[in-house]
């Protein structure tokens, strides 16, 4: 079987990154317009991870809270209504 889009059928591609020096996350490599502030507003889920500002050494990180204890974030953006997801996280 062959898929096929029609013609008037928009597809949109997102990347999403995220900048630990500004704590923000941007949409499509466009760095003047933030998507989302701070890390742990678009993560869906996460569990021993924090925001490290290291500032003698001029770094900024996530890192593992115990560091005996594996962390982990799950990311989930809904492109649905993105209006409406920004406002949520605000």
């Amino acid at each position: 079987m062959t898929h096929c889009i029609h013609k008037n059928f928009s597809i949109f591609k997102n990347r999403i990154s995220y900048n630990t020096t500004n704590d923000s996350y941007y949409e499509n490599g466009i760095t003047k317009n933030k998507y989302l502030e701070f890390w742990d507003k678009g993560a869906l889920e996460y569990d021993n991870i924090i925001y490290v500002p290291a500032y003698g050494h001029n770094r900024v990180f996530l890192s593992s809270f115990n560091s005996n204890k594996l962390g982990y974030i799950i990311w989930k953006f809904d492109y649905n209504d993105p209006y409406k997801q920004q406002q949520s996280f605000l």
